[in-house]
């Protein structure tokens, strides 16, 4: 079973919804975070560059451009220009 689920929204529409993660690395503006299960509540800048998604099925990786993510509860939630 997954630790949490992934959204990346894009303008152009949904990238990715409900994609299951155990472990999670995300671009921000001040750095790369890594979250895992029961991570505090987080909002920051997205900046350029991938996202990798880890779970029991291997690894994802997704490019992303600058944005927002937000981590709350057992849900990740990235909104990127691109």
């Amino acid at each position: 079973m997954s630790n949490f689920s992934l959204d990346i929204y894009t303008p152009n529409g949904v990238l990715v919804r409900g994609h299951n993660c155990d472990s999670l690395q995300i671009p921000t503006s001040e750095g790369e975070i890594t979250v895992l299960k029961g991570h505090t509540h987080i909002i920051s800048k997205l900046a350029p560059g991938k996202i990798v998604a880890h779970s029991a099925a291997g690894k994802e990786t997704f490019k992303v451009s600058e944005g927002i993510s937000k981590v709350f509860g057992s849900k990740v939630t990235i909104m990127s220009q691109s």
